[in-house]
């Protein structure tokens, strides 16, 4: 996982908010992952999700909706 952020990724992608966004995808990634670990229901976990989702997408300005 180390190496994923260095400073050649950067320059490859050239954007700061890409590098950024997948950081973040990152941290979901291992969030989802220690669910699976604990136990917790695939289904029950991308129900979840989708609420988070829904919860934040009408507080996002339009150019972050996908």
């Amino acid at each position: 996982y180390g190496s994923e952020w260095n400073p050649v990724d950067k320059k490859e992608n050239g954007c700061p908010r890409e590098l950024s966004i997948r950081k973040s995808i990152s941290k979901l990634d291992h969030a989802v992952s220690e669910l699976i670990a604990q136990g917790k229901d695939e289904e029950e976990i991308t129900r979840e999700l989708n609420s988070i989702i829904q919860k934040h997408s009408t507080k996002t300005s339009p150019e972050l909706a996908a």
